[in-house]
């Protein structure tokens, strides 16, 4: 069997007992008085809208247990969700007591945007007039008077927004020189100290290298040349302008000790 004819049997069992004609028929009277019953509805519920909207309503006149004080409670109470409330209110013509549809909602919202930019070139035309003449001309409204007021407030708040982003800026390019000439002083400072602890390192290594000299050429022993005391007397000599001060220097630490251990001998024989 063919497959396309397969696939129509299968469909029409689907849908057994449907007659285009006849559901076309009802579907036509139905969607009328759909149509009939939803304009019935937002015309009063633009009744209602029109009623809460009223300036002169007194809320304070009747007990708030038999009146609804606003159109969302209106509507809450109705059980309409306000999206399709204000949807078709839109849509709504009063003087027609009509709903326009979707096509024609769209038709109107394009003729009111094209009114709207119209006039709003020409009231942009009567606020340069006046801006150039100091004159108002001829039409001017109080809404063009607030226009202008609310357009000098708006640039002046661009003038000042500018001006302290301009201040900032030059603050961020002074504190940016400020820290390269910082960067400038620490790094001149970082050196003059390398340079010192270079210089004084060489010195130490220069009076280490002197002290070890000095050790072998007196034959101390190991426990000898780790002897802070004899490191002290090695870096004396060292202070000392020539070999003659030198030699007498050693000749009185001779005598002082000779002296100090004769003392200590004494003692001990006293004991």
């Amino acid at each position: 069997m063919d497959m396309s004819r397969m696939q129509d049997n299968t469909a029409n069992k689907e849908i057994a007992g449907f007659d285009p004609d006849a559901s076309a028929a009802m579907m036509k009277l139905r969607i009328k008085s759909y149509e009939r019953i939803t304009a019935e509805i937002v015309a009063e519920l633009y009744r209602a809208q029109e009623y809460y909207s009223n300036q002169g309503f007194r809320s304070d006149l009747v007990s708030g247990e038999t009146r609804l004080r606003t159109f969302e409670a209106y509507l809450s109470d109705v059980g309409l969700a306000k999206p399709t409330a204000y949807r078709w209110l839109e849509r709504y013509i009063p003087e027609e007591n009509k709903l326009l549809t979707y096509e024609e909602l769209s038709d109107k919202k394009a003729a009111e945007a094209r009114a709207k930019l119209s006039e709003e070139e020409r009231q942009r035309s009567m606020i340069a007039e006046f801006r150039k003449t100091g004159i108002k001309p001829a039409g001017w409204t109080p809404k063009l008077d607030k226009a202008v007021k609310d357009t000098d407030e708006h640039l002046e708040k661009i003038k000042v927004q500018r001006e302290k982003e301009e201040a900032q800026r030059q603050q961020r390019a002074a504190d940016y020189k400020a820290k390269q000439e910082s960067d400038k002083t620490y790094t001149l400072h970082h050196d003059m100290l390398s340079d010192a602890l270079k210089t004084a390192a060489d010195a130490l290594h220069q009076q280490n290298n002197l002290r070890t000299e000095w050790k072998e050429k007196i034959r101390l022993s190991d426990g000898g040349k780790e002897d802070a005391f004899m490191d002290a007397i090695i870096d004396y000599m060292e202070t000392l302008s020539d070999d003659n001060r030198r030699i007498e220097a050693c000749n009185n630490i001779i005598k002082i000790c000779r002296n100090i251990s004769v003392e200590l001998q004494k003692k001990n024989t006293m004991k």
